[in-house]
């Protein structure tokens, strides 16, 4: 009995290391197409509606070899992009992935892309939970 009990305890642990993002919301997931083998920008609404900080960490695609998150900043009238090793979201609140702020690089396609098709990308959290949202791939010049 006292085996049963110490397994059920570390099975419930586990379950709770990983984080709740049934309160994670994403809104207005798109991906900016460039012609080539340039990279692309995906660009989305985090939204957390959940009583505690969520923080993302990172985000991946199988249709590409890598996702970054990134930052535009301008300094010494310079702009530049920084990488984001994680970014929190505090309760209530929303942070917007747009152009000339926080946007994940997408690079190295692993197949032709056009506009109006959908990619899907999953948000890595910092305690493990996980969020796959279908980001559509839009033109060069949509916001």
């Amino acid at each position: 009995m006292k085996r049963f009990i110490g397994c059920l305890i570390l099975v419930c642990s586990a379950l709770a290391a990983h984080a709740d993002v049934s309160n994670v919301a994403v809104s207005h997931a798109r991906v900016r197409l460039l012609p080539g083998d340039l990279p692309l920008a995906g660009y989305f609404v985090l939204g957390n509606q959940s009583s505690h900080p969520i923080t993302l960490i990172g985000a991946s695609c199988p249709d590409f070899a890598m996702v970054m998150m990134h930052r535009s900043v301008h300094e010494n009238g310079m702009d530049r992009m920084v990488g984001v090793k994680s970014l929190e979201v505090a309760p209530g609140k929303a942070v917007r992935f747009a152009p000339g702020g926080y946007h994940l690089m997408l690079m190295h396609r692993r197949h032709p892309m056009h506009v109006g098709d959908m990619v899907p990308i999953t948000l890595h959290f910092v305690d493990g939970g996980e969020r796959r949202i279908e980001f559509r791939v839009v033109g060069a010049t949509d916001q």
